[in-house]
């Protein structure tokens, strides 16, 4: 039996409303806003979670499921709630399938979407990930909502079939470490001539599946790099365990001088012939001559840094994890990078209602030594591209602070830093002229 409802400010016809301004607040309730009685027609015959319909006078409908709310208004309410300039006689309500990632993926394959935006192409891309069998759709940053496209009609039964996620690369990654999602084992192809993954972030510090990785590279035959710059001399590297072809590493990030490195080629791995014409030198590889107090310096510092690891990592973890469980605890703060799976010396937080330039001023009149990024990028005012990869909008990814400890930091120096930055974000906040509105929000 319908309901009938005359007024546009009734509680449903307002959501539905919302639902129509607002691309946003369609992700935060879960729930699909359709149009036209065709339409809806697909949706019925998908098999679609519909929750309420509603219908001008004169419409025919479809045969409904059980519990669908039945709604019918008149013509000039369906106007002022309808997202179309001319309605088409019916609007509805259906529920999207789970949205949040999942904590482990079920077995199947999967479709992962990046930077997918024109509308053309969305119906193509249902379809095929229909016709290709895949378990549910993986829509990563940069991607338009599927569910907002007028070219889902063609493909409501895969719209509605599939189970789609929305996650940032972070979170694919855990996923694909968590279940075993062979995302990298089916990019590889026949005509793949390397692979090369960074053996941990030097900004958020998460530490990648580099065995994981070399595993499925030895398998298919593929030669595998690894920059491990940020992991040589902090965490335990076995290019054989590991299956490791090809290892660069810097001097600098474990005490050694700057401006020398090491660069581990497996035997029997294809390399050129001469890498930099001139002299005789590296067997003839790379000219010029050699640096042998920088060679010397090096083998000196990752020997000593090699020296009792296992004590001193487990030293710098237990700084690092002090760090970010009293600076997660203020206000609008959170941790970026895998909570665990991180480097044993980064903390990388970000303070929303804070500009991290003002931070490291600050921080540098109390001593102490930060960044917002990384090295590479200490002089651009830009976010940190890392952070923005991860989904973290500018706004917050333009207030964060990476610190990195290391063996010769010791507990007084935290309790400082532990002292010092929780009062200049105050201060900072204090002054900030969007911190009133986004503190309560």
């Amino acid at each position: 039996m319908a309901e009938r409802i005359t007024s546009r400010a009734n509680p449903l016809m307002a959501h539905i409303r919302r639902l129509a301004a607002s691309r946003s607040h369609r992700h935060e309730t879960g729930e699909f806003l359709g149009d036209g009685a065709k339409l809806l027609e697909e949706a019925v015959r998908w098999g679609a979670a519909l929750t309420a319909v509603v219908y001008t006078p004169g419409t025919a409908l479809p045969a409904l499921p059980e519990g669908v709310r039945l709604v019918e208004v008149p013509e000039d309410v369906m106007r002022s709630v309808s997202p179309m300039e001319a309605p088409q006689g019916a609007l509805f309500l259906a529920r999207i399938p789970d949205r949040t990632p999942p904590e482990a993926l079920p077995g199947g394959r999967y479709l992962a979407l990046e930077g997918v935006q024109d509308p053309g192409n969305v119906g193509a891309i249902l379809r095929t990930a229909d016709a290709f069998g895949a378990g549910g759709l993986i829509l990563l940053p940069g991607c338009a909502d599927l569910y907002n496209h007028k070219t889902v009609r063609s493909s409501m039964g895969a719209l509605f079939r599939l189970p789609t996620w929305s996650c940032t690369l972070e979170q694919l990654r855990t996923l694909s470490v968590r279940t075993g999602l062979p995302l990298l084992g089916t990019a590889l192809r026949e005509d793949t001539a390397l692979v090369s993954i960074m053996y941990a972030n030097n900004e958020i510090g998460t530490i990648q599946p580099v065995a994981e990785i070399g595993a499925i590279c030895r398998k298919a035959g593929v030669p595998f790099h690894t920059d491990a710059v940020q992991a040589a001399g902090h965490l335990p590297i076995d290019v054989e365990g590991m299956s490791i072809d090809l290892l660069s590493l810097s001097a600098h990030k474990f005490h050694g001088p700057k401006g020398v490195g090491v660069l581990y080629i497996r035997k029997g791995i294809p390399f050129p012939a001469t890498f930099l014409d001139g002299g005789g030198q590296e067997r003839g590889r790379r000219a010029g001559t050699e640096n042998v107090a920088g060679i010397v310096g090096l083998g000196e510092a990752l020997t000593e840094a090699l020296e009792e690891l296992p004590e001193k990592t487990s030293r710098v973890t237990a700084m690092r994890d002090r760090l970010i469980s009293e600076l997660t605890k203020l206000p609008k703060s959170r941790l970026n990078g895998h909570p665990d799976r991180r480097l044993p010396g980064n903390c990388n937080i970000s303070f929303q209602g804070v500009e991290g330039e003002a931070l490291l001023l600050l921080l540098d009149n109390h001593d102490i030594c930060a960044s917002s990024g990384s090295a590479c990028t200490s002089g651009s005012l830009d976010p940190s591209h890392v952070l923005l990869a991860i989904g973290l909008p500018h706004e917050i990814a333009h207030g964060s602070l990476r610190l990195s400890l290391g063996d010769m930091n010791t507990p007084d120096e935290v309790e400082e830093i532990l002292k010092a930055v929780p009062q200049v974000v105050e201060r900072l906040r204090a002054m900030s002229p969007v911190w009133e509105k986004i503190k309560d929000n």
